[in-house]
């Protein structure tokens, strides 16, 4: 059987029924760059302030990656230059459509919009906006009925009481905002004018100049707290608090990317709060995760979700801050499949899993860890007619012995009764009526009418192995394809304490000299005073240790 991985998520079945499927968290930035994820939210998902000019085309890739690292996205529409809503009555016409054109572009990606940025800055009124809104939720509604159209920033609370009033109770889905804590005053206006029970507030810009702030762990904490606290007490829920701002493409001097205190306060904050909206009341929940090595580049990650959702997958080498997302695929479904490419072989790899859907929070999974590559080209090794002492360098796809041995049944050898293990104690074991299958860490005799080169294909082991040894003789393999140095890789212990094969050696714990079989014994040991001094693929070797309760610790590359 091919080496797989299973890790099932222990999530509680609660209940709710929040409108859309958004991060159970509510941090994250404002303006993204690749790695955000990895550097600042500690394998948490997140919230996303992306800002464009509703004219230009969306770059999907990068949708696509904000997706993977598992941010919900926030998506500000600007008509243009310095007007973030048009001044001209006659363009909302034509911003209204550009509006629908950038929804329609990028709706398997994001569902929430706010319109404009710091209106009053400008010299749009209150009465001008709510037209302007009107038409431009409209179009994001035509092609995606299920968005959900904010109200965007207004420096002044009375002006954006004006625009609710104007636009009605179902006239918007929520509130954009640029404040630190909780905006009281925002969630009592959405209280005072009848705003739907879904109808929040969303903080889109918060925080001050890089690293000005000293107490900046203690005042994101605070702050973290503080909105965790409304939120666990109130159906009136503040959601996404995005860090204003965290590239450096635009205002580096406000950037959590490179800040130095600012940037790993903020990741202290998530992992010392409970920094929760209440989606996490009705959150999908993964399962049954299998992660199965197809070749050296790619292998292929399953699993199970409680309710139909999307498929999408984010992952990196181990500890790297930049990774690859899969393509997010739309369909809701609640059996998945996602292909991982272009993988380095037999390199450590971690990933998470993501999963979206109507009306609950978003589930992730993970850091999972797995290791690409599987041998399917062992250095062919020519197995000698004869006798020969082997072992199995690899986990086999197919333990059962015929099939690891499968080309030397292919040229005429049986292997029935000719294939033996020693099993200390009990002597003498043979195939297949005492045991079917090769282990790794075991030697074995095979006798063969017929050399023929051998391939045998698994995976290949990552971590050392730890192979028992009884007190006296022992015939074990070697469980790499990677030759390994007898003395100075490989080592010995007791349980308590370790050593090299010298050490072990000279405290008395076995013979240093190992022995294998090519047409006759040969030695192992030190290099230029033995016939060979390192442990190769397919040989089995015997060792004599002088005390029982030793372990025999291989690295395997």
């Amino acid at each position: 059987m091919r080496r797989h991985l299973i890790l099932l998520a222990l999530l509680a079945s609660l209940t709710g029924a929040p409108a859309r499927s958004e991060s159970v968290y509510f941090p994250g930035v404002h303006n993204w760059a690749k790695g955000a994820f990895r550097d600042v939210m500690a394998w948490h998902t997140g919230w996303v302030t992306q800002f464009s000019d509703a004219g230009m085309a969306p770059n999907i890739q990068t949708y696509n990656d904000i997706c993977g690292e598992g941010f919900t996205i926030i998506q500000r529409l600007d008509y243009g230059g310095d007007e973030t809503v048009p001044e001209n009555p006659a363009d909302y016409t034509l911003f209204a459509a550009q509006c629908g054109n950038f929804a329609n572009d990028i709706k398997d990606y994001c569902h929430i919009y706010t319109i404009g940025n710091e209106v009053d800055l400008g010299p749009v009124t209150p009465a001008q906006y709510a037209a302007c809104f009107i038409m431009v939720r409209d179009a994001i509604k035509a092609v995606q009925p299920e968005a959900l159209v904010l109200i965007g920033h207004w420096c002044s609370i009375g002006h954006v009481r004006d625009v609710m009033a104007l636009l009605g109770p179902g006239g918007y889905d929520g509130l954009s905002a640029h404040f630190n804590g909780v905006p009281y005053d925002m969630m009592e206006a959405l209280d005072d004018y009848g705003a739907p029970p879904h109808c929040g507030v969303y903080t889109t810009e918060w925080g001050w100049k890089r690293d000005s702030n000293q107490n900046a762990q203690a005042d994101m904490t605070y702050f973290f707290n503080l909105v965790a606290g409304w939120n666990s007490t109130h159906s009136r829920q503040l959601f996404g608090k995005t860090w204003f701002v965290y590239s450096v493409e635009e205002w580096e001097s406000f950037s959590l990317q490179i800040a130095q205190i600012d940037n790993p306060a903020f990741e202290y904050a998530i992992t010392h709060t409970l920094p929760y909206n209440h989606y996490v009341l009705n959150q999908i929940q993964i399962s049954d995760v299998h992660v199965h090595v197809n070749s050296q580049s790619q292998v292929t990650v399953t699993w199970q979700t409680d309710m139909p959702s999307t498929t999408q997958v984010w992952y990196a080498g181990e500890g790297a801050l930049f990774g690859n997302s899969t393509s997010l695929d739309p369909t809701p479904r609640t059996q998945h499949t996602a292909v991982l490419g272009g993988l380095s072989g037999y390199q450590r790899y971690q990933a998470v899993l993501r999963s979206t859907g109507i009306g609950v929070g978003d589930a992730a999974e993970g850091p999972i860890d797995f290791v690409s590559g599987m041998s399917t080209a062992i250095v062919p090794y020519r197995i000698a007619d004869g006798w020969n002492m082997v072992s199995v360098p690899l986990e086999a796809v197919d333990p059962e012995a015929s099939a690891v041995f499968a080309d030397q049944v292919a040229a005429g050898n049986g292997i029935t009764g000719a294939l033996h293990r020693y099993e200390p104690g009990a002597g003498y074991e043979t195939y297949p009526y005492a045991f079917a299958d090769m282990e790794i860490g075991k030697g074995y005799w095979l006798y063969l009418d017929n050399a023929v080169d051998n391939t045998t294909y698994g995976v290949r082991l990552w971590d050392p192995v730890t192979i028992p040894l009884a007190h006296g003789w022992n015939l074990v393999g070697h469980p790499s394809t990677d030759s390994v140095n007898w003395f100075g890789a490989v080592q010995v212990t007791d349980g308590g304490t370790t050593l090299d094969v010298e050490g072990a050696h000279a405290t008395g714990w076995l013979d240093k000299t190992g022995y294998y079989y090519e047409g006759r014994y040969k030695t192992l040991g030190a290099q230029g005073t033995a016939d060979d001094y390192k442990l190769r693929q397919w040989r089995a070797y015997w060792i004599l240790t002088y005390q029982p309760g030793l372990e025999l610790i291989i690295p395997t590359h």
